[in-house]
């Protein structure tokens, strides 16, 4: 079966840039928490306002007051250029995000993906 995916919701907000957290790795393995690579660095983006939203699947996420993205790891349908903006922004600053919210299915497992689609300097 060729990858397929369905949108369950869309948003799209001006955010006000929290910065960026380590989110240590949470698995139980020998090498966790600091030397097994899970670990990840997330930008919190706290929503400020909404310009548009849309669930169009049952399970789509309701309106959100955090928006989160990984920076350091690829994030699945989201441009790397977006991880390379976020990084140069500064706590405080007003962004607008605009992110989809995805339910994926291929051969392999069916499985939720929220990538930012773009992200804009205010």
């Amino acid at each position: 079966m060729a990858e397929t995916f369905d949108v369950l919701s869309h948003h799209e907000a001006i955010c006000i840039f929290q910065g960026i957290r380590r989110n240590p790795c949470m698995f139980r393995t020998a090498l966790c928490p600091d030397r097994c690579g899970h670990s990840s660095d997330v930008a919190f983006f706290a929503v400020e306002k909404y310009l548009k939203y849309e669930k169009l699947g049952e399970y789509g996420d309701d309106k959100q007051d955090i928006f989160t993205t990984e920076v350091n790891k690829p994030v699945y349908r989201q441009d790397p250029s977006i991880a390379e903006k976020i990084k140069t922004l500064n706590q405080g600053q007003k962004v607008k995000i605009v992110y989809d919210h995805l339910y994926v299915k291929d051969d392999s497992c069916q499985r939720p993906e929220r990538p930012f689609i773009s992200l804009e300097v205010l």
